[in-house]
């Protein structure tokens, strides 16, 4: 599941892009079976967003108003060169696809079990129903 935040205004064409896009790098680095879709985006207007255009690179690198925050929750933990592979090939499609520069994307990825997880239905997934 992804909560993506960004900014207001950038139509739907433009969600359309990343959903695909985000759904693709997922499936071919971090093994998230095809289907396996749950996006939200979340949109802000300037004032709502309070982000350090130069952390935790100092001048080198600055974000623009195009920051872009994907929040990724998975439900088992990936190795460090799927995670690595993830963040490269999302960099690299965002910079492509949807022209925007590397330094305005964040990744952040928090894992948790499968019993976290009830898709529908209040069923408990990964082992037997307390």
């Amino acid at each position: 599941m992804t909560r993506i935040s960004l900014r207001r205004g950038l139509g739907a064409d433009y969600r359309a892009r990343l959903s695909a896009l985000l759904q693709r790098a997922l499936e071919e680095h971090f093994a998230v079976p095809p289907r396996d879709c749950f996006q939200l985006f979340d949109e802000y207007t300037a004032g709502n967003r309070v982000v350090d255009p130069h952390y935790p690179y100092g001048d080198t690198a600055a974000r623009s108003g195009d920051f872009l925050l994907l929040q990724i929750t998975a439900g088992r933990r990936r190795s460090r060169a799927q995670k690595c592979a993830l963040y490269s090939a999302l960099a690299t499609a965002c910079r492509q696809q949807l022209g925007l520069d590397p330094a305005d994307l964040m990744v952040v990825i928090t894992c948790n079990d499968v019993d976290d997880w009830s898709f529908s239905s209040g069923r408990c997934y990964g082992g037997e129903t307390q």
